[in-house]
């Protein structure tokens, strides 16, 4: 093997994670009515599996396919869970990066309310104005995470036992609104949308 041959596989591979990784995508929907924007938020379904998070309130989203880029993921989850199809792509927001080895691609869109609810995966559909956002700070609990390694094998990696490990935080938004309570992934994103887009354009 030479220069060469590693610039041509290089070249002729897609770039990829070290680790293993998931992939995920989610719209962002906004809905215009009666001169106000609003964001659709959709509850899971409580008969779905515990991993997948029954009964919480998230975006239109899931986990791309082979070969699908962001933008398509986001687009036939939301067909496939609302029943969406008429959508007004208006760009790609922040990516997600979590803890435990996934990322979002979160992407923003006009739609219609012309909604048609999977029952298998949701339960209901809903409106928030996007003022109650802009004009309500969130509750904010932060944790640590951390993982449990008190089983590492120190001597046979020469490490020792005091090596310090180090350990990540995430903040969890929380907004209530009426009886939903809108936080987890789905709050960070919400607050960053308010702060990156919503504030911006309102001071400039």
């Amino acid at each position: 093997m030479d220069i060469k041959d590693i610039k041509k596989a290089l070249d002729e591979r897609q770039v990829g994670t070290v680790m293993k990784h998931r992939y995920f995508s989610v719209l962002i929907p906004l809905v215009l009515k009666e001169d106000r924007l609003y964001l659709l938020f959709e509850q899971r379904a409580r008969s779905l599996k515990k991993e997948a998070q029954p009964g919480d309130i998230c975006f239109p989203g899931g986990r791309l396919n082979e070969g699908e880029d962001g933008l398509r993921a986001a687009l036939r989850e939301t067909k496939e869970e609302l029943g969406i199809t008429d959508i007004k792509v208006l760009g790609q927001f922040d990516t997600v990066h979590g803890f435990s080895g996934y990322s979002i691609y979160t992407y923003v869109g006009l739609v219609d309310m012309d909604i048609t609810l999977n029952e298998d995966e949701v339960e209901e559909a809903f409106l928030v104005p996007l003022d109650f956002f802009m004009e309500n700070e969130p509750y904010v609990f932060t944790a640590d995470i951390a993982e449990d390694v008190s089983d590492f094998p120190y001597e046979l990696y020469g490490v020792s036992k005091d090596y310090y490990w180090g350990k990540s935080s995430v903040e969890m938004p929380l907004y209530k609104y009426q009886d939903k309570n809108i936080w987890g992934i789905t709050g960070r994103i919400v607050r960053r949308f308010v702060e990156e887009i919503c504030f911006y354009q309102s001071h400039n």
